[in-house]
C-alpha cells in the first residue's frame, strides 16, 4: 500500500452561493465568527468520501465562485476593491449531533473545538479558485458528523466591502462569493461586528453553509488510484533559514513567504523553486508559505528557529 490524500467537499454544493456568512463576502464588518454542522448522514457515504474513522484531516478550505464579476467589464478599481486580506482561525470538532446544537456564547461554543489553522487569509479579486489551509495539527476524524467554525479579522487598511452598479444595472457587492449548500435548515450561524469578535451566537441560523473542501489521508491498495495528490510540505520544518517546498509544482504560478503579520518577505516564480528558499536574515518565529496555483491557493505554516 502507499499513502495518499483524498479531497472531498462537505457539505456537498447544492447549487447555492453565499457571501455574508464568510470573510468580507459583501459585508463591511471587521470581525466575523461563524460555525456550521456537516451531519453524519452527509458524511456516511464512505464509497464517495472514503472518510472513515481514523482519517487525518490535512487541509481545509473554501471555494470562491466569482459571481460578482460574471458580467464584464468592470474597472480595475472595482476589482481591486474585492481584494480581501486578514487573519483567520479555523476550528473543527467531531460530533454525533444531527442538528446544530451550539447556542449561547461563542466562547463556550469554540472551547470544545480544536483550532486547526491560524494565519493569513487572502482572497484575490476576479478569480475563481479554492483557498486551502494546511492544518497545523493532526485532527483525526472519528466518524459521524463535523462542526466547523471560523473567526476572521480584517486587516487594518484592507479594502472595505461596498457595492457598485454592474453593467446590467444591478447592485452588486464587491466582496467575494463562495460555493455553498442550502439544503439543511438552521445549519450555519454567523455573528459580525466592527469593534471585536462577537460574544453571542446570533439567531436565527441560516441554511446557507460554506461548501468546505477537506483533504484527508488514506491508504491506497495496488488496485486503487490516487484521488488527490496536491498536498505540499516544507522541509525541514522547523528550519534555521534554508528550506524547500515538496510537492507537485506543475500548476504553480508563484510562491510567497509571509511573516506572522501577513507581510510578504520573499517571492519566487515557478522557475526559481528548484533553488529553494532562505530566510536566514529574518527573526525566529512563525511564517507562512503562500502557494498560488491555477485554480487554488494553499497556505502552509512553518517555523524558523
Amino acid at each position: 500500500t502507499i499513502p495518499a490524500t483524498k479531497r472531498i467537499t462537505a457539505a456537498t454544493p447544492g447549487g447555492a452561493i453565499t457571501g455574508i456568512r464568510l470573510p468580507n463576502g459583501g459585508i463591511n464588518e471587521k470581525f466575523l465568527t461563524g460555525a456550521f454542522i456537516v451531519t453524519p448522514a452527509e458524511l456516511s457515504n464512505s464509497a464517495v468520501h472514503n472518510l472513515t474513522s481514523g482519517r487525518t484531516i490535512t487541509q481545509i478550505g473554501y471555494a470562491t465562485v466569482d459571481s460578482n464579476f460574471a458580467t464584464a467589464p468592470h474597472s480595475a478599481a472595482q476589482k481591486a476593491d474585492s481584494f480581501v486580506t486578514g487573519t483567520i482561525t479555523i476550528y473543527m470538532q467531531n460530533t454525533t449531533n444531527t442538528v446544530f446544537s451550539k447556542t449561547g456564547s461563542w466562547a463556550t461554543a469554540l472551547s470544545s473545538m480544536t483550532p486547526v489553522y491560524t494565519g493569513p487569509f487572502i482572497i484575490y479579486p476576479d478569480t475563481v479558485y479554492e483557498v486551502m489551509f494546511t492544518t497545523n495539527n493532526n485532527f483525526v476524524y472519528t466518524g459521524g458528523g463535523l462542526y466547523i467554525a471560523y473567526q476572521y479579522q480584517k486587516d487594518v487598511g484592507s479594502k472595505s466591502v461596498s457595492s457598485f452598479i454592474d453593467p446590467s444595472g444591478a447592485l452588486v457587492p464587491k466582496g467575494p462569493m463562495y460555493d455553498a449548500n442550502n439544503l439543511v435548515t438552521n445549519s450555519c450561524f454567523v455573528s459580525r461586528s466592527n469593534t471585536g469578535f462577537p460574544s453571542v451566537i446570533s439567531t436565527p441560523g441560516s441554511s446557507f453553509r460554506p461548501a468546505f473542501r477537506i483533504v484527508h489521508n488514506q491508504i491506497l491498495g495496488l488496485e486503487e488510484t490516487k484521488s488527490d495528490n496536491t498536498a505540499f510540505s516544507v522541509s525541514p520544518n522547523p528550519t534555521r533559514g534554508a528550506f524547500k517546498l515538496n510537492g507537485n509544482a506543475g500548476a504553480i504560478r508563484s510562491v510567497k513567504v509571509l511573516d506572522i503579520t501577513g507581510k510578504v518577505i520573499l517571492s519566487k516564480s515557478k522557475q526559481d523553486l528548484d533553488q529553494g528558499f532562505d530566510i536566514s536574515k529574518y527573526s525566529a518565529g512563525i511564517y507562512y508559505l503562500h502557494i498560488h496555483e491555477a485554480g487554488r491557493v494553499t497556505m502552509i505554516k512553518f517555523v524558523k528557529e
